[in-house]
């Protein structure tokens, strides 16, 4: 039903259904969803999203990303990141460090020290 101000309103009470070969949807100015529960997204293969300035996501719990090939990033500046607690990287059942400053370790097994620089362990 269009309104006066030339908006449209579809209502349903249970489900809306759309169908098509392909569905385009361009918007001026905004486009906003959101639902109460969930929201799912399939796509049978590829999905890309290109954005012009900022990416935000929020996440309440957990966040997980399953990935079965390679993950590949691309950044130009900074990756900066702020962890209030623990972070563990395991490459190939080895925990890996590389930093470019001094490096404390705490380990309750054999330490293997790959250094460019004599390393001080006690």
């Amino acid at each position: 039903m269009m309104d006066v101000k030339g908006n449209i309103n579809v209502n349903a009470p249970n489900t809306i259904s759309m169908n098509a070969t392909d569905i385009i949807m361009t918007a001026s100015k905004n486009i906003t969803s959101s639902a109460g529960v969930n929201i799912s997204e399939s796509a049978g293969v590829d999905k890309s999203t290109s954005i012009g300035m900022m990416h935000n996501v929020f996440v309440g719990g957990n966040s997980v990303m399953n990935v079965t090939g390679t993950l590949t990033e691309y950044i130009t500046g900074n990756k900066e990141s702020n962890i209030e607690k623990d972070k563990q990287t395991n490459v190939s059942g080895k925990r890996v460090s590389q930093v470019s400053g001094n490096h404390e370790l705490h380990y309750k097994s054999e330490i293997v020290n790959n250094s460019a620089e004599k390393a001080k362990f006690f």
